[in-house]
């Protein structure tokens, strides 16, 4: 059974609809010294939150760590905004991904960002609940601290 894109944008913006104003915010504690921040600690926090919501509930349920406007291409398709990013995993009939062998480096990339790129292997459930072959991936996020809150502005997936 195949959803229609009108179909999945649909339920798309109904779940979203319903979740507004439970939207959660990935807050971090800064260090004292001005403009210093725990990169690796935070990077940490946010694979943790990510990669394990991504395996139990999909995406939808974690569109609050990306930015209204974040940059994101995936395998070669690029969107912007969160709810794009939701709908082209939609159009690629992803529910939620199961990870393994997850590996990573982080950098900080001035002031208030940092960059973490992360391979592994990716096996998806579909809408159907049927699961994917494994395939390898790689992932690349570029964060941004606003307020002591990080959110996601650059994202970038691609099969290796």
């Amino acid at each position: 059974m195949s959803m229609s894109k009108e179909m999945i944008e649909f339920n798309i913006y109904a779940f979203l609809y319903h979740y507004k104003n439970i939207k959660m915010s990935f807050t971090i504690n800064l260090r004292n010294e001005v403009n210093s921040y725990d990169f690796k600690r935070i990077s940490q926090e946010f694979c943790d939150t990510y990669y394990k919501g991504m395996s139990l509930t999909g995406l939808s349920k974690l569109l609050y760590l990306f930015h209204s406007q974040c940059k994101c291409t995936f395998i070669t398709d690029e969107v912007i905004g969160e709810h794009n990013i939701l709908i082209k995993l939609a159009e690629n009939n992803v529910s939620r991904v199961l990870y393994d062998k997850l590996t990573g480096n982080v950098h900080p990339v001035d002031n208030n960002k940092i960059m973490i790129n992360i391979t592994g292997v990716w096996q998806a459930m579909t809408f159907q609940n049927q699961y994917t072959e494994l395939k390898g991936f790689s992932e690349t996020f570029v964060l941004e601290i606003q307020n002591q809150t990080a959110y996601v502005i650059n994202h970038m997936f691609r099969w290796i």
